[in-house]
């Protein structure tokens, strides 16, 4: 708009000029009033060019909207030809509604350049044809308006069409802007979806560790913590075979505790040897039988990947934690997985057909340690038990187990109206064969006696080794006629057993039974004792029942 002004301007005052030299020349009045009525324009475009550089808008709309609206006035009244009231409406129309238009820059550039084209035409169209000015000036005067307009008007198109190329150019970067950051909000949205998601399989990850030690930690057996975990296996790595080998203290074999993913893997015993995780004490991952070395305990390294994290807590290896990929798993509902493991629904990793991924290996890394602790804990509060439950020379019950086994079965005796019985035997001569033999022969002795009791009695009885010599017995269940008949067999078989350490080593047992020989742990052990003493009296190697004459 301000180089349209900057050409508008000079092209006003040269016509004002024209008109100017009609008037004084040939003395045309209506020339010198026009003249006037162009300076007085061009002096107005001037004063709407100064406020532009001021980038006051609105006050430039309204001074050239005025100054039309004037200059449409002041033509018909001078001369008021059909031609003039024709160019005077649409000055008027555009006039009155420039001010209402929008305010954008191409917009007031259009409106401009409209209102100073017809105000050009204007001023040629009521142009006089008057007697006193000579045709050839006319011509001439006519010759330039059209030369300026038609300048101004192409000058108007070019800057116009220049303006449209800017207002395309820029509305197609604006568009090209406008997709790229699209673009980028999708791939953003995406890569938080990812991240969402990740969130939520390490947070399911995280809670279902949380639950399978918790469980592990309240469990009391071995058996329901295995259960735990294979539990807490199908929901941690779906996708898998999992299974977790247990080595025992002899290390002689390792054993399936527990499994998922195939039923073949139950009850499986091998060698702790066949596992090289075992062997060397370190996580081993088989991705690729042809390039990594295969445990001998997997039954089909052809059907993916494997893992076998040992299970090792406080110094000592326990077992294997052994994960196998089974195939190449579907895609993760909530999306594409990363490279090296995908996630079901419900968002835990799960490895892949031709590789293991990391973060199930860390996954189960989580799994085993605590699994590891559980087991430890296991095994050392089996060994505290044994330690306070058991002879450590024999094997057998200790005194304070007896008392309180005693003490229960009474009760359940009681409570179901059911027999009960108790033996209690003591070696005969074992001093003088532990003073001709030593107290080394003594031991093996009595813990040839303690293993002889194990493999003879009930599964249900409670063999113990009373002190000393003395062993008793707890029968549940046994009426005192049971009990005499199985002592009997005990000490028949305890002569045959005991030749080897020379004659004179047999048994003698005393008998007692619930309620008829007492009601109380007391009153039945001291019912046997007297029935034992009886037997020694009565020449040793033989069975007396309590209350018998």
């Amino acid at each position: 708009m301000k180089r349209f002004l900057a050409l508008l301007i000079p092209t006003t005052f040269v016509l004002a000029g024209f008109r100017l030299f009609a008037f004084l020349a040939f003395d045309s009045v209506p020339n010198a009033v026009f003249a006037i009525a162009l300076v007085a324009y061009g002096a107005l475009v001037t004063v709407t060019a100064l406020i532009l550089r001021r980038r006051q808008f609105d006050t430039a709309l309204t001074i050239v909207s005025g100054g039309a609206l004037a200059l449409a006035f002041l033509s018909p009244i001078i001369l008021p030809e059909t031609a003039s009231v024709a160019v005077v409406v649409p000055v008027l129309v555009v006039a009155v509604a420039l001010p209402y238009l929008q305010r954008e820059r191409l917009s007031m550039l259009a409106a401009v350049a409209w209102i100073s084209a017809i105000a050009i035409a204007m001023l040629v169209e009521i142009t006089p044809v008057t007697t006193t000015t000579p045709a050839w000036f006319q011509s001439t005067l006519m010759v330039v308006q059209v030369t300026a307009i038609i300048g101004l008007v192409m000058f108007l198109l070019v800057e116009s069409s220049r303006h449209l190329r800017q207002t395309a150019t820029q509305m197609a970067d604006a568009n090209s802007a406008l997709q790229d950051a699209q673009d980028t909000v999708r791939r953003v949205n995406r890569e938080l979806r990812g991240r969402v998601g990740e969130l939520e399989r390490l947070n399911r990850e995280a809670t279902l560790v949380g639950q399978m030690a918790s469980l592990l930690q309240v469990s009391e057996k071995a058996d329901e913590a295995y259960a735990v975990v294979g539990r807490a296996g199908r929901m941690l790595f779906p996708g898998t075979v999992g299974a977790v080998l247990v080595v025992p203290e002899s290390r002689l074999v390792a054993e399936v505790a527990t499994s998922w993913g195939d039923p073949e893997l139950e009850r499986k015993v091998f060698q702790p040897q066949d596992c090289w995780a075992l062997r060397g004490g370190r996580v081993h991952t088989m991705d690729h039988p042809a390039s990594d070395p295969v445990c001998a305990h997997v039954s089909d390294p052809g059907r993916g990947p494997y893992v076998c994290i040992p299970l090792t807590a406080l110094g000592t290896t326990l077992g294997v934690l052994h994960l196998q990929a089974i195939g190449e798993p579907a895609a993760s509902a909530a999306g594409e997985a990363p490279s090296g493991g995908a996630s079901d629904a419900g968002g835990v990793r799960h490895p892949t057909g031709t590789q293991f991924s990391d973060d199930v290996r860390d996954l189960g890394l989580r799994v085993a340690e605590h699994l590891a602790l559980a087991m430890a804990n296991f095994r050392l509060r089996e060994t505290l038990q044994v330690q306070s439950t058991r002879d450590p020379l024999t094997g057998l019950f200790n005194r304070r187990y007896m008392e309180e086994s005693l003490e229960r079965e009474l009760h359940r005796a009681g409570r179901e109206e059911s027999a009960l019985s108790l033996l209690i035997l003591d070696l005969d001569n074992f001093k003088r064969f532990n003073d001709r033999l030593g107290h080394a022969s003594g031991d093996t002795l009595l813990r040839s006696l303690g293993e002889f009791l194990l493999e003879k009695v009930r599964r249900e009885d409670v063999p113990c080794r009373y002190g000393g010599e003395e062993f008793v017995v707890i029968l549940p269940k046994a009426t005192k006629q049971d009990a005499h008949r199985r002592a009997e067999s005990l000490r028949e078989d305890a002569r045959a057993q005991w030749v080897p350490y020379g004659p004179g080593v047999t048994v003698s047992i005393g008998v007692a039974a619930y309620p008829e020989d007492g009601s109380t742990t007391r009153a039945l052990l001291d019912a046997a004792d007297t029935a034992l003493y009886r037997a020694k009296a009565e020449g040793r190697d033989r069975v007396v029942a309590a209350g018998a004459a």
